[in-house]
């Protein structure tokens, strides 16, 4: 047999030494690749023991008899959603102290709206902006359908026209279909905001019948407020209201002819149709 052909089976007789040789090296590289993956992994444990601590630490600086404690502890919780949060912070919805009750009810409709609920509808008498901003904010947060009288009462009475407007919107996030009549009412209301938030909540509370009502407002001969309705219908994401705006291209004042264009262009996004 010739010399080089000896060669060639030597060569290939050693080729699953070769290989085996390859194959426990990448292993062993896959082996080191996967423990220093865990290394960096963090252990459960030492999270566990950790969340413990600060949780022991947030409870001592929220029931601080330092008022500075207090405070800055209640802002710094503004930011969790953590339940067990609002037993502690409770008693200090009712605070002498508006600050730190504005702070409190604030932590409490983030974290346990549900255990809230008669300090968000107490504050709602209150002679306090702060406070009554944020009784509403929680009683949307809550979404408690038997306090829609209690919101509607604000969204019709208060003096501030913007906390008129927050109660519309709050109306919106409890989403129950008894706010409905009083938000028809409030599209009514000379206060931009508050006919924005209204149509909103509509349609958050599942009325299918406001971009029709207002459609309706906008043929009406004797209704000034054409811009105004234009502006309300480019809320609403429901495409069959396009066709009705559309000769309102053609109006002779101009403004009108924008406004148009406006809404248009509004529905067709909100309703996710592609632009031409």
């Amino acid at each position: 047999m010739p010399r080089y052909q000896n060669k060639k089976i030597r060569v290939i007789r050693m080729a699953p030494s070769l290989l085996m040789l390859l194959a426990v090296s990448l292993l062993s590289v896959t082996e080191a690749a996967a423990q220093a993956d865990a290394s960096r992994q963090p252990d459960p444990g030492v999270g566990v023991k950790a969340a413990a601590a600060a949780r022991r630490h947030l409870e001592t600086a929220l029931d601080s008899d330092n008022g500075n404690i207090r405070w800055n502890a209640l802002r710094a919780a503004r930011t969790l959603n953590e339940p067990w949060i609002a037993e502690i912070v409770l008693p200090l919805c009712d605070s002498p102290d508006i600050i730190e009750q504005v702070l409190a009810l604030e932590v409490v409709g983030n974290t346990d709206p549900v255990l809230g609920k008669t300090a968000f509808l107490d504050v709602l008498t209150s002679g306090e902006r702060s406070l009554r901003l944020r009784g509403l904010l929680g009683l949307g947060a809550l979404g408690d359908g038997d306090t829609v009288p209690n919101v509607v009462e604000i969204m019709n009475e208060d003096p501030d026209p913007d906390l008129r407007a927050a109660a519309a919107r709050a109306l919106g996030d409890i989403g129950d279909a008894r706010a409905s009549i009083p938000l028809y009412e409030a599209i009514e209301s000379p206060f931009p905001p508050i006919r924005e938030q209204a149509v909103e909540a509509l349609m958050a509370v599942g009325d299918e019948g406001v971009g029709e009502y207002l459609v309706g407002r906008l043929r009406e001969d004797d209704d000034p407020g054409e811009l105004e309705i234009l502006g309300l219908l480019a809320l609403i994401p429901d495409p069959s209201l396009v066709g009705l705006i559309e000769p309102f291209l053609k109006h002779d004042d101009t403004n009108i002819r924008t406004m148009a264009a406006v809404a248009i262009f509004s529905i067709l996004e909100r309703s996710g149709y592609a632009q031409p």
